[in-house]
C-alpha cells in the first residue's frame, strides 16, 4: 500500500532522514521505534505530506506532494497526537465530526450516530456534549482516536499516542487502535519498545536517521470487526462549517474577555463615528427643520423689501393742500380737515397760560383751560350737545363755546358776582357780552400776549374744552392772532424754540375703519402714512375715550421702506399658486424671513374670560428679565408669540373660501375661529365674547422689570374653520388695522415689511419664486424653510466630513488594534491552527478561523455600535426637541456593516498574509 523510497530530510545542513526505504502493509499495526530525534516524526510527517522531502512516497501507487497534499490527507489519513490537538472549548461531538463535516454530506442525524457509534468505541459513551478541557488525559487521546477515524481513513498516524497516559489508559488506547488495525493501517510512532512489540504486526527501530532493524510479530491477530458506519462517496469540496468557526470564535472571545472587550469597544467606537458622520447630520438636521417647520410652514413664500429701513428721514407732515385733496377725494368718510400742533404748551407758555374774566375787580383765571385747550378744541356742528343759553350755528373766529362742570360754572358766576347755577349764567350771556382774555407769556422769550374772545355760550359736561364752529380755529389762534412759526418737520429740532409743530388731520365720519382702509389700499396715497390719533396726540380729548370713539387721522409723509397694502393683490393676480397672505410688521404681527418666525410680536392672550386674561397680564407683567423659571399661565387661555405660531400657539391666517360655521366677519371687532381654538376656550354658541389682551406699550425698567400696558379688546366669534390649530381668521388688513385702530400702535410700526403666502402647489414652488423674483425686482421673495434647510444641510455636511475624518483614525486603530487581536489569538491558538491544516484543512480554509474570529470581533463591535448609536441618535433628539424619538439614517447601518466587514477583512489578511510563509509544521510557532 505505502511505497517509501530513499527518503531523505534536510534542516539546516542537518541530515534527519538519510535515504530509507520501505514498503507498508494495507492493513495492520506498524511501530516506528528508536530514541528521540532519531527522525521518526519527521518520517511520519512526510508520509503525511506535512513537509518537504527528498526520494519518493506513494500510497495505492499515487505520489505525495507537499503542495499538493491537503485533500488527500483529509480524506486518507488520520492523526493522534501525544498533545492530543483538540479544540479544548468546543464539545467531544464537535472536535469528532470537525473532519467530516469539512468534507461529508452526509445528513446531521447521520452523523450524529456516527459520532455516538465511535464514542462507543472508545469506551466514552454518553460524553459527546461534554466539553473537552473537562476532560482527562486518556479521554482525550481516545477523542482524538474517534477523531482521527471519523472519515473513514486508510492509513491512522499515531505520533507517540500514549506519551502522555499512564499505563492503564495506555493499554486502553492501544487496544483502541488495534481494534481500528482490522480495517486501517495503523502507523505509531513510540519509544516504547515493549508496547510495540506488544501490539504491532511490524516494528521498524530507526537509528540517526536509518532504518537498523525491521521485524515482524506474529502473535497480534486482529480478529476484532469494528462495526462504523461507513461515509460513503461525497463530492464536496472541504470547507468548515460556518457554525463551528462562529462557535469557536465566541468560545476564545470568552477565553480573553478583557483583551476581547477592549477590542470589540474600540471597534465600535470606529463604527459609531461613521454610523454618526451619516445620521447625526439627518439627527440635526431633522431636528433643526422641524422646530423651523413648527414656526413656519413649509409651503409658504416670503416677500421682503430689500432695503429694510424704518425710517429713513424722520416724521414729517404733509401740508394742508395735499390734505385737502385727500379730504375731497373721500368725502363721503370725511367731515372736514382740522390741524394739530404738537407742543409741550405748559412749557411754551410757562409763566402764563390761563383764561380769565377781563371785566372782574380781581384777576380771575378759569382754572383748567389754556393754550391746551385752543390746541384740541372740539367742533361744536359736528358735536351733538346742547349749548346754553341758545343753540349756536356759527361762531366768529373771536367768539367761542365752553364746556364747562358745575365746579367751573359756580367758580365763574361767583366772580362775576351773580348767583350761582346754570340758568343764572345762561341769562347772563344772553344780556351780557361776557369777554375773557387768553394771557400767554414766557418772560425767557420776553413774549407776552394777550387774546380776546367772547363766550357766547357753554356746555354742561364733566372735562374742560372750548368748542367752534371754525374747524381751524386753533390755526387762527397759533398763526393768525398769535404769530407762531410753524414747521412740518416733526421729529426734529427747530432752530427757534417757539416753532410749534404742524400737522393736518381728516376727521371721519362714523366708519374710520373702512376709511383707514380704503386710504392704505389707496395706490395714489402710497407717499402719506395715515395715523389714527391716540391719547399722545390730544392728551386732553381722548383721555378716557375709548378706541372706536376716535375718528381724527392724522396725515404724515411716509419715510419708511415698506411694501403697500394693495400689492397682495397684485402678486395674487400674477400667480394664481399664491393664497393665504399674511402681512408682517415691526410691531403686532410679524414676521421674520431669516429666522423662519412669524407670530403676534409681543406675548397676547386671548380666553373666553375676562378674569383670566387679567390673570395673564398680572403675571406677565411681573416677570423680570433674568427670571429662569417658566411662567405658568392660567387653564383655558391660549398664549400667541412669534416663537409658538405653530402647534398650540395663537396665529393668524387670512378667511378661507370655506367656513365650517357661521358667517364672515363684518368688522374688526369679529373674528372667524378655528376649531381646535373653540375646543380650547370651551366656545358653545356662534355669537359668544372672547377677549384678545396685547401690550401697547413695552418698556424694560433699570432693575429688570418688564412693564406692559396691555389693551384688552372684546371680539365676537361669528363662523368656526376645519383646523387643528389655533387660528384667528378675518380679511388680510386685520393684522395692520385692527392693532392700529383697536391697539393703538403707531402706523410707524405697522407698515408692511413682509408679506407671507401659502402656495397652493408645493411643487411649483421654485418656479413662482423665479416668476415673481423677474416681475417683482424691488422685493427679495423667498421660501424661508428651503434657504433654511439648504444653510442646514450645508452645515451638517460639515459636520458629517469631521465625525468622518474621526471614524476614519478610529477605524485605522480598529484595523491595527483588531489585527493584534487576532494575531494574539493565533498565537495563543496556534496548536488548533496546526491542527487543522494537519487533518487536511487547506491553508486557504484554516484561514477562516482568523476571519472567523476578526469577524466575530467586529461584529459584536457593529452590534455594540448599532446600540450606541440607537442611544446617542436618542438622546441627542431629546436634548434638541425635548422628546425620545430614534432618529437613525438606514444607510448608516449600511455603512457600518461594510466598514465591519471591511475592517475584518482586512485585519486577518494581514495576520494570513504573515503565516503564508510558513509552512504547516511551522505554524506551530506562533
Amino acid at each position: 500500500m505505502i511505497e517509501i523510497k530513499n527518503l531523505k530530510k534536510k534542516y539546516k545542513n542537518i541530515e534527519v532522514l538519510k535515504g530509507i526505504s520501505m514498503s507498508l502493509p494495507r492493513y495492520g499495526i506498524v511501530a516506528l521505534c528508536g530514541p528521540s530525534g532519531c527522525g521518526k516524526t519527521t518520517l511520519l510527517n512526510s508520509l503525511a505530506g506535512l513537509i518537504e522531502f527528498e526520494g519518493e512516497i506513494k500510497i495505492d501507487n499515487k505520489s505525495v506532494h507537499y503542495s499538493q497534499n491537503d485533500e488527500f490527507r483529509l480524506q486518507n489519513i488520520g492523526f493522534i497526537f501525544q498533545d492530543f490537538r483538540l479544540f479544548n472549548n468546543e464539545t467531544v461531538m464537535e472536535n469528532i465530526l470537525f473532519p467530516l463535516e469539512t468534507i461529508s454530506n452526509m445528513s446531521k442525524d447521520k452523523k450524529e450516530i456516527k459520532c455516538k457509534e465511535l464514542l462507543k468505541l472508545v469506551d466514552l459513551k454518553g460524553k459527546e456534549n461534554a466539553y473537552v478541557s473537562l476532560l482527562s488525559g486518556g479521554e482525550k487521546q481516545r477523542v482524538c482516536i474517534a477523531r482521527s477515524i471519523v472519515n473513514d481513513p486508510k492509513i491512522l498516524l499515531a505520533d507517540e499516542p500514549t506519551g502522555a497516559l499512564d499505563n492503564k489508559n495506555s493499554k486502553q488506547v492501544m487496544n483502541i487502535l488495534s481494534k481500528i488495525a482490522k480495517k486501517s493501517l495503523v502507523i505509531i510512532v513510540t519509544h516504547d519498545r515493549s508496547l510495540a512489540f506488544e501490539y504491532a504486526d511490524e516494528i521498524y527501530e530507526i537509528m540517526d536517521g536509518r532504518i537498523v532493524n525491521h521485524s515482524h510479530n506474529s502473535h497480534n491477530n486482529h480478529h476484532v470487526y469494528v462495526p462504523i458506519l461507513r461515509n460513503g462517496v461525497s463530492n464536496k469540496k472541504p470547507s468548515i462549517s460556518p457554525l463551528f468557526l462562529l462557535k469557536h470564535a465566541i468560545h476564545s472571545l470568552k477565553r480573553k474577555k478583557i483583551r476581547s472587550f477592549i477590542c470589540v469597544f474600540t471597534t465600535s467606537l470606529s463604527l459609531i463615528g461613521v454610523g454618526l458622520a451619516l445620521s447625526l447630520s439627518m439627527i440635526i438636521s431633522k431636528n433643526i427643520k422641524d422646530a423651523y417647520s413648527s414656526l413656519i410652514k413649509k409651503d409658504q413664500i416670503v416677500v421682503s423689501i430689500k432695503n429694510e429701513n424704518k425710517n429713513k428721514f424722520g416724521e414729517y407732515a404733509i401740508s394742508g393742500i395735499e390734505a385737502n385733496e385727500i379730504k375731497n377725494k373721500y368725502k363721503e368718510y370725511v367731515y372736514d380737515l382740522g390741524y394739530l400742533y404738537q407742543a409741550d404748551f405748559e412749557e411754551v407758555f410757562c409763566d402764563s397760560n390761563e383764561l380769565v374774566l377781563k371785566d372782574t375787580t380781581y384777576h380771575s383765571p378759569i382754572k383748567g383751560i389754556g393754550a391746551r385747550n385752543i390746541n384740541e378744541f372740539e367742533w361744536l356742528d359736528i358735536k351733538k350737545v346742547d349749548v346754553f343759553p341758545n343753540k349756536i350755528e356759527q361762531l366768529d373766529n373771536n367768539e367761542i363755546v365752553l364746556g364747562l362742570n358745575n365746579a367751573t360754572i359756580n367758580e365763574i358766576c361767583y366772580l362775576l358776582r351773580i348767583e350761582r347755577g346754570i340758568n343764572s349764567l345762561s341769562n347772563y350771556i344772553k344780556t351780557h357780552n361776557l369777554d375773557l382774555v387768553f394771557n400767554f407769556e414766557h418772560i425767557d422769550w420776553e413774549y407776552s400776549d394777550q387774546q380776546l374772545v367772547t363766550l357766547r355760550g357753554f356746555v354742561l359736561q364733566s372735562d374742560l374744552c372750548i368748542y367752534h364752529t371754525n374747524h381751524k380755529w386753533n390755526q387762527y389762534m397759533f398763526e393768525d392772532s398769535m404769530r407762531f412759526p410753524t414747521s412740518d418737520a416733526i421729529s426734529e429740532e427747530n432752530y427757534y424754540p417757539w416753532t410749534l409743530k404742524k400737522i393736518p388731520y381728516l376727521y371721519a365720519k362714523e366708519n374710520v375703519d373702512r376709511l383707514l382702509t380704503s386710504l392704505n389700499y389707496d395706490e395714489e396715497y402710497d407717499c402719506y402714512l395715515f395715523e389714527l390719533a391716540q391719547q399722545k396726540h390730544f392728551p386732553l380729548l381722548y383721555k378716557n375715550m375709548e378706541a372706536k370713539d376716535k375718528r381724527r387721522i392724522i396725515i404724515y409723509s411716509n419715510t419708511i421702506e415698506s411694501i403697500p397694502l394693495r400689492l397682495t393683490n397684485y402678486f395674487k393676480d400674477f400667480d394664481s399658486n399664491l393664497t393665504n397672505p399674511i402681512m408682517g410688521c415691526y410691531k403686532g404681527y410679524v414676521i421674520y424671513p431669516t429666522s423662519l418666525m412669524m407670530g403676534f410680536s409681543e406675548t397676547t392672550f386671548i380666553s373666553k374670560d375676562y378674569n383670566t386674561n387679567l390673570d395673564a397680564i398680572d403675571i406677565e407683567t411681573t416677570y423680570r428679565l433674568d427670571a429662569d423659571e417658566k411662567i405658568e399661565y392660567p387653564d383655558n387661555l391660549i398664549v400667541g408669540h412669534f416663537t409658538k405660531t405653530m402647534g398650540k400657539g395663537l396665529s393668524f391666517e387670512c378667511l378661507p373660501q370655506k367656513i365650517l360655521d357661521g358667517k364672515e366677519p363684518e368688522s374688526l371687532d369679529e373674528i372667524v375661529i378655528s376649531k381646535a381654538m373653540k375646543k380650547s376656550l370651551e366656545i358653545e354658541n356662534i355669537g359668544e365674547l372672547i377677549y384678545f389682551s396685547f401690550p401697547k406699550n413695552v418698556i424694560a425698567s433699570e432693575n429688570g422689570q418688564i412693564i406692559k400696558e396691555y389693551i384688552t379688546i372684546p371680539l365676537t366669534i361669528t363662523g368656526v374653520v376645519d383646523s387643528t390649530e389655533n387660528i384667528i381668521y378675518h380679511e388680510e388688513y386685520w393684522t395692520t388695522s385692527f392693532f392700529q385702530s383697536r391697539i393703538g400702535i403707531s402706523i410707524f410700526d405697522l407698515k408692511v415689511q413682509n408679506i407671507s403666502f401659502s402656495v397652493l402647489d408645493n411643487k411649483d414652488i421654485t418656479t413662482t419664486i423665479s416668476s415673481l423674483s423677474k416681475a417683482f425686482p424691488k422685493y427679495t421673495i423667498v421660501n424661508p424653510l428651503n434657504d433654511i434647510n439648504t444653510s442646514i444641510d450645508e452645515l451638517c455636511n460639515y459636520v458629517s466630513i469631521i465625525t468622518s475624518i474621526f471614524a476614519l483614525f478610529a477605524s485605522i486603530t480598529s484595523v491595527l488594534l483588531l489585527s493584534l487581536c487576532t494575531y494574539l489569538h493565533i498565537f495563543e491558538s496556534r496548536k488548533e491552527i496546526s491542527l487543522a491544516r494537519c487533518l487536511g484543512i487547506s491553508q486557504k480554509e484554516s484561514n477562516k478561523f482568523i476571519y472567523a474570529h476578526s469577524l466575530t470581533l467586529s461584529g459584536l463591535g457593529f452590534l455594540i455600535s448599532s446600540i450606541e448609536l440607537l442611544f446617542t441618535s436618542t438622546i441627542i433628539s431629546y436634548e434638541m426637541n425635548g422628546t425620545f424619538e430614534i432618529l437613525i439614517n438606514p444607510l448608516s447601518f449600511l455603512a457600518m456593516a461594510i466598514l465591519t466587514i471591511t475592517i475584518s477583512l482586512i485585519s486577518s489578511k494581514i495576520i494570513s498574509l504573515s503565516m503564508r510563509r510558513n509552512n504547516i509544521i511551522e505554524i506551530q510557532k506562533y
